[in-house]
């Protein structure tokens, strides 16, 4: 294997997560708020919102397009309940519910960005997200460990897409041989090891059974600069 000298990365369920589910975050303001909505409802409404908005991955090009996109969910699970759509209540209920309340760095995140950069290596984020992501990394506090962070909503390519791993190794100055990729969905593992990157899977359930053919880690700390990882 070649000198790695870099690497990209996944953000969402590789470095963080959202602690609760659209559905759990929407029952919970609702419950403070003094409704009591069926939870299957609840589900089948934030369901069907999911369907109609393409969430969690809308079609937006700007934050104030993602909140619009977001009032416009919340009505609809509101409606869809049959609880009060008025622009007050939907206005509480979106700030209330906004996943960049619910953000939450897994343990080994940090320890092993911190020793990759101490390796040297050059190191940058591609995520298929909304134009909010770039403040959920920053909120967390992982911008400053990183040279470039793509997300697909700026830049108009999404993962497993090869424009967007050509376009980060493009921003490190790296060869795809010299570079390593790490994310929670096997397409986009398999699309960078097409590429000729170092990709692994990260599983980091430990009920989950990993598919065949993919390099595996649990934790971020099992690779690190190339050693720990059955390639």
């Amino acid at each position: 294997m070649p000198e790695l000298k870099g690497g990209l990365l996944d953000a969402g369920g590789t470095l963080f997560r959202v602690k609760f589910s659209r559905a759990e975050r929407i029952g919970r303001f609702l419950r403070e708020a003094g409704f009591n909505p069926d939870p299957e409802a609840l589900e089948r409404a934030t369901v069907e919102a999911d369907l109609e908005f393409n969430w969690p991955e809308p079609d937006v090009r700007s934050r104030d397009e993602e909140w619009e996109v977001w009032l416009a969910y919340c009505r609809r699970v509101l409606s869809a309940l049959k609880l009060p759509a008025d622009p007050e209540l939907v206005g509480r209920l979106a700030r209330a519910a906004d996943y960049l309340n619910y953000l939450e760095v897994f343990p080994d995140t940090f320890p092993a960005l911190e020793a990759w950069r101490w390796q040297g290596l050059r190191l940058g984020i591609i995520s298929n997200a909304t134009p909010s992501f770039r403040e959920a990394i920053d909120r967390v506090g992982l911008t400053p460990f990183f040279d470039t962070i793509i997300i697909s909503a700026e830049v108009g390519l999404k993962k497993p897409d090869r424009a967007i791993f050509r376009l980060g190794l493009q921003r490190l100055n790296l060869e795809p041989g010299e570079a390593f990729f790490i994310d929670d969905l096997p397409r986009n593992v398999q699309a960078a090891r097409d590429l000729g990157l170092t990709g692994l899977l990260i599983v980091r359930s430990p009920e989950a059974d990993p598919p065949e053919g993919l390099p595996v880690v649990r934790r971020l700390t099992d690779f690190l600069g190339g050693q720990g990882a059955d390639l």
